[in-house]
């Protein structure tokens, strides 16, 4: 999880949440500078469109990754992995693949949104 300044912290997982029936799933894989990430079209991320000014991380710059486009900018970690930079999309590409799940944290979304 991310707080408003970007550093990461870390949660406890509640409970993990197998749908068992998802058998054909799209996931989305978001291309930076420096990191790909792959994830359900659905799974939140934090991301702005371009030449928008705000800042990480709030629950304002939460987006469904199916609602990211090329030229946005997301918030990928840092090599060291203790915080996240902002960078900018540069290529999106989706696959169906099966299986999906959600991995529940303790602290819960709507704590997030305030950290």
């Amino acid at each position: 999880m991310a707080a408003s300044d970007g550093s990461l912290i870390h949660d406890r997982i509640a409970f993990v949440v197998q749908h068992t029936n998802a058998t054909d799933v799209e996931y989305i894989s978001i291309a930076t500078g420096s990191r790909t990430i792959t994830l359900s079209s659905g799974h939140y991320l934090h991301s702005i469109q371009a030449g928008s000014k705000s800042v990480c991380c709030t629950g304002s710059t939460l987006k469904a990754a199916k609602d990211v486009s090329i030229g946005d900018t997301v918030w990928v970690t840092s090599e060291s992995g203790s915080r996240l930079n902002a960078e900018v999309v540069l290529n999106i590409t989706t696959h169906r693949s099966p299986g999906a799940y959600n991995n529940c944290c303790c602290r819960g979304m709507p704590r997030h949104s305030t950290l």
